[in-house]
């Protein structure tokens, strides 16, 4: 059985004021890791959004050609990114992903961060199962060396490399395993090191 996958409180705060969430993620623009994690792709692959908050970056998958599922674990914040992208998205926890090798690309930006640390390297074989072999994962996480919550009462992993390459390790087999520390900020305007992942399904 996979330990508890998600944080209640954290999950709640995404069920709250989802318009002033949702303005200010529309007003910025997505990280460069999304032209690398595209060039990457084939044309018109299946990109799976997971976590997809109010819909930026499935627009972008859209635009390209690529064929987006994307799924939110908060039902007010798929809505939402129903509203933005025009299609049906759907609402999932992380231990509820179903799929067996559909996904040419995962694309977790800023979700899996929310993954309790016991739990994290069982979501993350569910996710390798999602892909197809070979195929590409990128995923971000704030930098940290023990989990915690920010000034929002969101809960983070907070996770450094080292646990990182021990949970896909444990997860695995995966190959050319790729992490980058880059300096970065948050919805709650702090400072932040981001830890960005890029990974392909062995």
């Amino acid at each position: 059985m996979i330990p508890q996958s998600f944080d209640a409180q954290t999950l709640q705060f995404y069920e709250g004021d989802i318009k002033a969430y949702s303005a200010q993620c529309m007003r910025l623009k997505p990280w460069g890791q999304i032209e690398a994690f595209m060039k990457k792709l084939p044309a018109g692959g299946r990109v799976l959004d997971l976590g997809c908050g109010p819909g930026r970056d499935s627009i972008v998958f859209r635009e390209q050609g690529f064929d987006v599922t994307a799924v939110d674990g908060s039902g007010a914040m798929a809505r939402e990114a129903e509203k933005n992208l025009g299609i049906p998205v759907g609402v999932m926890k992380f231990s509820e992903i179903p799929w067996t090798e559909e996904f040419d690309g995962i694309w977790a930006s800023a979700s899996l961060l929310h993954v309790p640390r016991p739990a994290l390297a069982d979501i993350l074989r569910l996710v390798r199962g999602a892909l197809k072999p070979g195929a590409l994962l990128y995923a971000s996480f704030k930098a940290g060396e023990r989990d915690g919550r920010d000034s929002l009462g969101r809960y983070y992993n907070y996770v450094d490399a080292g646990f990182l390459e021990d949970a896909f390790e444990a997860s695995g087999p995966w190959e050319d395993l790729l992490i980058m520390e880059r300096e970065g900020s948050s919805y709650d305007g702090v400072p932040t090191q981001w830890l960005h992942v890029f990974v392909n399904r062995g």
